[in-house]
Order: structure tokens, then C-alpha cells, then sequence
């Protein structure tokens, strides 16, 4: 058949097309390849995927020796007789108290997060229960594993104070930071009785090109669980159950680049062969819209002779094989029609 680009001025033209759009899109492609910009995808990921964080927790006793449960002062079981010269006496009383406020990290599940971290806040020579460390942190499904604070039980030095009065009702405050570009700093007061719980969320980000990673730890709820029966109070850090991930890369690899130009030159390929059946389709009209022309006008010409022959065929039969003379009509003169000789015969 006929090759798909021949010589003709339209297939050249169509070649031409070809080439040039090809040449433009494959330099297009590739440079839009090249300089592509980053784009950053959200997702939720698991939180037993993010590392150990680690959260710095302070704390202080908004009254002297009131954190401490049952604090009492008592008189000193062996008081000093005789001073050291030069040396503070030993005091005739002493505080006394039946626990201490204590917070600990306690996680054993998963089994990439274990971790068991506990610290008892000293009494002696620490009225305000100050006390400064640092807890690990990390997801685990069981509710009563995480980073916890307790106070055993405040001492309240008036009973009939009513419940929530801050001039006589002590309270434990906490305060939480951590290291990171938007560090967590939070402060709340646990008060006698309180339960709760704070819920510790994770921005993750990954950068695929450079190959880093980052977590960024936050206070994402706050709930208050519940009252105790007693004096006691409780505050709970838990992590929650997905982080949020923002993933920066680059989409788009080079064999998907050479998969596009392959399917755009596919679809021009398609377009061209399309128009060159169509330009034949139309020539080959053209051709036989002249060949039916040219064929009507010649026998429309061969009909018209036939009936003119016809026509002085009838007129011959009519006046009996004679030929009327021009104008002899009018006259009514007639010739006789010349005799036709046989062959061998003579003229009269």
C-alpha cells in the first residue's frame, strides 16, 4: 500500500508536524522533569512507628509541705544535746509524712518502646516539692502505661475549707516542655482529687530527596477524667493513637518521563494517520464526483443523435422512401427518391 508519509506536499507537511511537536514536547518534558518543585503529602501513619520522645516535666507545691500527704510536723526523734560549735543544731521538730508526689514512665509494650523511668520527688530540705526531670515517651496500646504523676494525697490544714478555694486548698503544678523547633510548653495545676489526662500528638516530617527526618511532639487534648474518693491526685501522659506525617518529595521518575513522550507520539502517530485517510477519502471523492460529471455529459450528446436518427427514419416511411426537396414544400414538387442497383445490373 501506500506508506503513511510519501512524498506529496501534504505528507511532507504532516512529517514536518510530526517532528517539530515531538521535538517540542520531548525538550518540554524533560525540562519540566528537571526543574519540578517539591510537593508535600499528608497521611496518618501508625504512632508506634515514631521514636521515643522525650518530655521534661517539672513540678512545684503551690504551699509548703502540703504535697506531701498527711505532712505533719512532729518533734525530733533524737535531738541534738550538745552542738558542734560552728554547726547548725539539729531541730527539736521535723516534718513527717506518709507519701511524696512521684511521677514515672512506665511502658513495656511495644516491644520497640520499653522503657521503665520512675522519680520520687524528695521531702527532706524540699517543702515546695520543686523537682525537675526528663520522661520517655512513646505509644502504647494499654491504657494504664505511659508517663504518669501522682500525688498520693495533699494535706489540707483546714478541713472546713471549701473544695477548689486556692487560699487553702494546696495544688501540684506541672509544668511540661520539650526540645524541638515548636516545643510543647504547658502548664497545669493537679489539684487534690483530680484525675487527668493529656494527649500527647506527633508531627512527623520526612523528606525523601535529602533523606531526614524530624518529630515534633504536641499537646494535642486535655481530658478531665474523673474525681477521686480521697485527697489524692493523678495526672496521665499518653500518646495518641496516629501522628501525622507531611512527606516532601519530588514526584515523577525519568522512566515515567519516557512513558509520556511515548504515548503523546502514539496519540500524533494516530492523528496524523487519521487526517491522511481523510485526505484520501476526499480526493478519492473529488475524482469520482468529476468522473460522474464528465460520463453525463457524453450521453446526454449520444442520445440526441440516436433520436435524430429516428426522427428521418419515421419521415422516410412516411412519404413513401421520398425525399422532399429544400423548399419544395412549399410547391408541392416532389423528385423521386434515386434507385438503388443491384450488383450485374445495368442503368436504364
Amino acid at each position: 500500500g501506500t506508506p503513511l508519509i510519501g512524498k506529496s506536499p501534504a505528507h511532507l507537511m504532516l512529517f514536518t508536524v510530526y517532528l517539530a511537536t515531538m521535538s517540542w514536547y520531548t525538550v518540554t518534558a524533560f525540562h519540566n522533569y528537571f526543574t519540578r518543585e517539591p510537593t508535600e503529602e499528608f497521611s496518618l501513619i501508625p504512632m508506634s512507628s515514631v521514636p521515643v520522645q522525650s518530655i521534661n516535666i517539672s513540678v512545684e507545691c503551690s504551699h509548703k509541705w502540703l504535697c506531701f500527704e498527711n505532712a505533719t510536723l512532729q518533734p525530733a526523734l533524737a535531738p541534738d544535746p550538745e552542738p558542734i560549735p560552728g554547726a547548725w543544731p539539729k531541730p527539736a521538730m521535723r516534718w513527717v509524712w506518709d507519701g511524696a508526689p512521684i511521677f514515672e514512665s512506665h511502658m513495656l509494650s511495644p516491644p520497640g518502646c520499653n522503657v521503665s523511668d520512675q522519680y520520687a520527688i524528695p521531702g527532706m530540705g524540699n517543702p515546695w516539692s520543686r523537682h525537675k526531670g526528663q520522661l520517655s515517651l512513646c505509644y502504647s496500646p494499654l491504657p494504664d502505661q505511659g508517663i504518669h504523676i501522682r500525688v498520693p494525697g495533699f494535706t489540707n490544714p483546714k478541713a472546713w475549707c471549701p473544695y477548689g478555694d486556692l487560699s487553702c486548698s494546696p495544688f501540684l503544678r506541672v509544668h511540661l516542655s520539650t526540645e524541638s523547633p515548636t516545643p510543647i510548653d504547658l502548664t497545669l495545676d493537679i489539684e487534690p482529687q483530680q484525675r487527668k489526662a493529656m494527649y500527647v500528638g506527633v508531627v512527623a516530617r520526612y523528606d525523601t530527596d535529602a533523606g531526614t527526618s524530624s518529630f515534633t511532639p504536641y499537646n494535642a487534648d486535655l481530658f478531665y477524667e474523673g474525681k477521686n474518693p480521697d485527697s489524692s491526685a493523678h495526672l496521665r501522659l499518653t500518646m495518641k493513637q496516629f501522628a501525622e506525617a507531611f512527606t516532601r518529595s519530588k514526584k515523577g521518575t525519568m522512566l515515567e518521563v519516557i512513558g509520556e513522550i511515548g504515548g503523546v507520539e502514539a496519540l500524533l502517530l494516530l492523528a496524523i494517520a487519521i487526517c491522511s485517510v481523510l485526505g484520501r477519502m476526499f480526493a478519492a471523492c473529488v475524482v469520482a464526483k468529476r468522473g460522474r460529471t464528465a460520463r453525463g455529459g457524453s450521453r446526454y450528446g449520444s442520445s440526441s443523435t440516436t433520436a435524430t436518427g429516428e426522427l428521418h427514419a419515421s419521415w422516410h416511411h412516411v412519404h413513401g422512401q421520398s425525399r422532399v426537396s429544400p423548399g419544395a414544400g412549399d410547391r408541392g414538387d416532389s423528385e423521386p427518391a434515386p434507385k438503388v442497383l443491384k450488383a450485374g445490373s445495368s442503368p436504364a
